[in-house]
């Protein structure tokens, strides 16, 4: 195999294992704890060396991602058409709002959950922010990127 190809491989290995951020925080979020944080499942104030297990062992959408992940893999390795490929990066760009929405920053004692959730942000157009709006950014995202993909 040559290095091009080696590298290639690697690339795509490391962008599908990125897919268990979103994959994560989106099943967490609209499928297993409705309108919740992660870390409120957690139970801290922040992320400790505990959280992975802690999270693995709660929390279904964990696992749900890293499934999910591992068919994104394997569909792009299989298929001949290139879209898998090129889409997963345009996703994870995409979903960097949601991720951080549902995820929060690590290491910074939660200033997303403490400062915009439970309504406490309040935007003049649509009222309180809530995850229905960081989804919309997130697709509007999605979007904008393929259209300006697939024109270049």
């Amino acid at each position: 195999m040559s290095d091009v190809a080696e590298f290639n491989r690697v690339a795509w290995a490391a962008q599908c294992a990125a897919l268990f951020f979103p994959f994560t925080a989106i099943f967490h979020n609209m499928v297993f704890f409705r309108g919740t944080c992660i870390l409120n499942l957690l139970g801290g104030p922040d992320y400790n060396a505990g959280s992975p297990i802690k999270l693995f062992q709660t929390d279904p959408s964990s696992w749900t991602a890293v499934g999910l992940a591992l068919c994104v893999y394997f569909t792009g390795l299989i298929l001949p058409h290139p879209i898998v490929r090129e889409a997963v990066p345009l996703f994870l760009i995409s979903t960097i709002p949601i991720s951080l929405w549902i995820w929060d920053i690590p290491l910074a004692r939660q200033p997303i959950c403490r400062n915009f959730h439970d309504l406490r942000l309040k935007l003049p157009v649509v009222g309180a922010l809530r995850s229905r709006h960081v989804y919309l950014v997130c697709m509007a995202l999605f979007a904008v990127l393929s259209v300006r993909r697939l024109s270049s």
